[in-house]
């Protein structure tokens, strides 16, 4: 099912015919049609990959590339086969200077055109002040390329990052507020837009991307987790495993959460990737702690 909207975001029912197909074009001033908001309301969880408790192994971010899972922890990453469920990498390998490695999200540059896996954006998350690294990747090593420098007076505390790779934007989420536990008053989230086209260069491969928009959202969320950009929108995951565990569909010029997916149990949720490239593609692949993948297909 899709949608038209308003003027004011709300939405029209779209009719289809009896073959699926819409019965009805938008067109816009040119006379150019325009693509309908695809429906992420309705989805099912089903596990993917399980791997157990692996000592006192706190997991955090995760990205998706060509058939491999990159599963981040402090400074660190390891891969794991999506098809077989086992390790390529012999425990875990070293990823500098990527701090907690909250968000991790493949943008579509690639360093070189002999390289299989495109440049890694990955959110520091718990420093101050917090970066957003790129690193070079195979599926068994990481190389910091550059970084982009955020500050806690614009991005907030705490910040996640995920990249509109088509249009060259950097978003950021952080609490205003440097309490990612408690709500109070004062502390909501925080949703910055900047430009990667726009640099500043800050000596030693580290940069300022322009800010182009801040805005201060309506609500908190308890324990933000990891983030990526899809389909128009930015797509994270908040919760601590026996507090609610939702995935939130978030509009970026409005900060609107326009969508709510429930992930069906009490494991912490850790990060999120979207899988573009398989036969039944595209759905959701969420990460969980203790090394739990689920795929989550919308209907």
């Amino acid at each position: 099912m899709a949608y038209v909207y308003d003027y004011e975001g709300n939405p029209y029912l779209v009719a289809y015919d009896i073959n699926g197909d819409s019965l009805l074009t938008v067109y816009d001033i040119n006379g150019s049609p325009i693509a309908l908001k695809n429906d992420y309301s309705n989805y099912t969880f089903a596990e993917l990959i399980n791997k157990g408790p692996v000592g006192s192994d706190w997991i955090q971010g995760i990205a998706y590339y060509d058939g491999v899972i990159f599963q981040l922890g402090d400074n660190k990453f390891q891969t794991i086969d999506m098809e077989t469920g086992e390790y390529i990498t012999d425990g875990y390998a070293t990823m500098a200077n990527a701090g907690h490695g909250n968000s991790a999200q493949f943008s579509n540059e690639f360093y070189s055109n002999s390289d299989r896996f495109p440049l890694l954006y990955v959110s520091t998350n718990n420093q101050t002040p917090n970066y957003v690294r790129v690193y070079r990747m195979t599926d068994t090593t990481a190389t910091l390329i550059k970084s982009y420098l955020l500050n806690t007076s614009e991005d907030g505390y705490f910040t996640d990052s995920c990249v509109d790779s088509e249009n060259e934007y950097l978003y950021t989420i952080g609490y205003l507020e440097e309490n990612w536990q408690t709500q109070t008053a004062g502390n909501v989230l925080v949703l910055t837009k900047r430009d990667l086209n726009d640099l500043t260069d800050n000596g030693n491969g580290i940069y300022t991307a322009k800010l182009l928009s801040r805005m201060e959202l309506s609500y908190w969320e308890y324990a933000a987790q990891g983030c990526c950009f899809y389909d128009d929108y930015i797509w994270m995951t908040f919760g601590g495993g026996s507090s609610p565990n939702n995935i939130y569909a978030i509009d970026p010029e409005t900060g609107v959460k326009a969508y709510t997916v429930t992930i069906p149990n009490n494991r912490e949720p850790e990060g999120l990737a979207w899988v573009l490239d398989k036969t039944d593609s595209p759905w959701m692949l969420v990460g969980q702690q203790y090394h739990l993948y689920q795929k989550c297909v919308f209907n």
